[in-house]
């Protein structure tokens, strides 16, 4: 019975001893539990501040990229700036220098005017001329003609007292013939001599008249021609930009004629001594001002090219 009782008393240490190695097998799980969940939370963390840092040098990364991004857009708008000033300032030197063409086209075309108001004085001094001449000749004509008149009126006189004195005489004559016994004598009158009278110069006159208007229509026709010329010119040197005086004000017998695609009216006038087509300035300025030039004396003019 003694025996029974160690050997309970062993089977009891012995449960207890399993029972503490249970319990401790379960304390060191649920260390190694606690350890094994102690060391997810901190690859946890871990992964969360490497995560959380590659949002930050992402963050860093794109706002460097932005402020690049800024930088190479202030960059170009200021090359864009700059590409600007320097298309106003060419489109500046473009329009002073169409300007000054215009100016000196005025001028050409004003000397052109002058050259040919000169010449006009000049032939109408001469047709002037002529036509005192043609009038002198005419008077001088007309003072023989009257001369001759007035002789051929004496001439008459004298022959009529001529035969009124022969018809007195007649009787006189006869008498002494018969008492004489002679011939009666046959009266003896003056003959008529006719005085020649020029004609009037009216062939000199048609020529003078024709040669006074072939003058005119070519001293217009150089006119003209010198307009055109000037256009021409300044058409050449600025290119396929054409620019003409379009003031209203400049132009007379002004007749519509078609319509131009930005609306306006394309007329003909009569503009420098010349008859010309085109469009008138202050349409223009209407629907495409850029394309329209006030000159200093303020007449406006077209840049036909911007059209």
């Amino acid at each position: 019975m003694g025996q029974s009782a160690q050997e309970l008393a062993n089977q009891a240490i012995a449960q207890n001893y399993q029972q503490s190695l249970a319990q401790t097998e379960a304390q060191n799980q649920a260390l190694q539990q606690i350890f094994g969940q102690g060391l997810s939370q901190q690859q946890l963390i871990n992964a969360a501040a490497g995560q959380n840092f590659q949002q930050q040098l992402a963050a860093q990364e794109a706002n460097l990229a932005r402020q690049a991004q800024q930088a190479g857009q202030s960059q170009q708008q200021a090359q864009f700036y700059n590409q600007a000033q320097a298309q106003a300032m060419q489109q500046e030197l473009a329009r002073q220098a169409a300007q000054n063409a215009a100016q000196q086209q005025l001028f050409q075309q004003v000397v052109g005017q002058q050259e040919s108001r000169n010449a006009a004085l000049g032939q109408r001094f001469s047709q002037d001329m002529a036509r005192v001449a043609a009038q002198n000749q005419a008077a001088q004509q007309q003072f023989q003609q009257n001369l001759a008149q007035q002789q051929f009126y004496n001439t008459a006189i004298q022959q009529a007292l001529a035969q009124q004195a022969a018809i007195r005489s007649l009787p006189v004559n006869e008498i002494s013939a018969l008492l004489s016994g002679g011939q009666v004598s046959v009266p003896q009158f003056q003959g008529y001599s006719g005085v020649s009278v020029a004609p009037a110069p009216i062939f000199q006159a048609g020529t003078a008249q024709d040669a006074a208007a072939m003058q005119r229509y070519g001293i217009q026709a150089n006119q003209a021609a010198s307009n055109m010329g000037g256009l021409f010119n300044l058409a050449g040197s600025l290119g396929s930009a054409a620019i003409m005086a379009s003031d209203r004000r400049l132009k007379s017998n002004i007749e519509r004629i078609g319509t131009h695609p930005l609306g306006i009216g394309i007329y003909e006038y009569d503009i420098f001594g010349s008859r010309q087509r085109g469009v008138m300035a202050d349409e223009v300025e209407a629907v495409r001002p850029e394309a329209v030039i006030t000159r200093d004396d303020g007449y406006k003019m077209v840049n036909y090219g911007m059209l």
